[in-house]
């Protein structure tokens, strides 16, 4: 349940981000990259609650199975998410 809440809001997390990019305002592009970093932090927190959740099965396996592909799309998501709130911020200096 909780992986799947990590990719909605992890996909939340860029679109928010590509909306701050493409926004007219600077007022509008600081709300959603708020709303970005936001997504981003829950995204990664439900990944946590999954790996808490499969420890307290004692599913030890599954965490080990998994941790390399969490820990890279975490990478992926975090850099993805900054680059495109940075390109905003830039942009709107």
């Amino acid at each position: 349940m909780f992986n799947f809440i990590s990719i909605i809001v992890g996909v939340a997390a860029w679109v928010f981000g590509c909306l701050a990019v493409a926004s007219k305002t600077s007022r509008a592009a600081h709300g959603l990259s708020v709303a970005s970093f936001t997504a981003c932090v829950g995204a990664l927190i439900s990944q946590f609650l999954e790996i808490g959740r499969r420890a307290a099965l004692y599913d030890y396996t599954a965490i080990e199975d998994t941790i390399r592909g969490v820990i890279i799309a975490a990478v992926v998501l975090t850099v993805i998410t900054v680059v495109l709130n940075v390109l905003a911020f830039v942009r709107r200096k």
